[in-house]
């Protein structure tokens, strides 16, 4: 593109030229040099606009997208928000030893959030019938409503057994197993 054409183009498209250049693989000064304008000519007409060149990205952005900035180990990764704020930017700031998970947690983000929206919708709500197996005296009886998650400490020979017990019974979710011990302990020790 010559230089005349591209200083005539709106500030819009001067960037989207730029950016398919970038992504093409050039470099912001062959790209310049192409075009035959000068570095300060150049910065002079991003900046004016409210457009800046992120390293990062390796793009020209609006200055007042809102970016959300993530650093790790002093880097600095740079991603949009979804959000109408103009403006502002976060940083959040992650020790080292937690790098490895935020970054996987990263990729599944999407996949994350569709488990959590089902969940929220669905999954929560345990609508257990009656089950009775006679031979081995299990009945699951009287489980309605909300499961909840809850973390508590087991002597350890107690809940080996209990995964060996539950081998034995897959077709039963362990919280439903759980759920009646805990209330036929109840109702035998009241």
């Amino acid at each position: 593109m010559e230089k005349d054409i591209f200083l005539n183009l709106s500030i819009e498209e001067q960037v989207e030229y730029l950016n398919k250049k970038l992504e093409e693989g050039q470099t912001v000064i062959r790209i310049r040099e192409d075009l035959r304008i000068g570095e300060k000519t150049l910065q002079r007409i991003i900046k004016s606009n409210g457009y800046r060149y992120n390293q990062k990205l390796r793009k020209y952005i609006c200055n007042t997208e809102v970016s959300q900035k993530v650093q790790i180990q002093g880097e600095v990764i740079e991603t949009p928000l979804e959000t109408d704020l103009e403006g502002q930017s976060d940083t959040l700031v992650i020790q080292n030893k937690y790098k490895n998970d935020l970054l996987e947690l990263i990729k599944y983000k999407s996949e994350l959030l569709d488990m959590l929206k089902d969940y929220k919708l669905n999954n929560h709500i345990s609508n257990t019938t009656v089950i009775q197996i006679e031979s081995k005296g299990i009945i699951i009886d009287g489980l309605h409503g909300e499961t909840v998650q809850t973390s508590i400490r087991v002597n350890k020979e107690v809940i080996n057994e209990f995964r060996e017990f539950s081998k034995a019974y897959k077709q039963y979710k362990s919280s439903d197993l759980i759920s009646m011990a805990l209330k036929e302990y109840m109702e035998n020790h009241r």
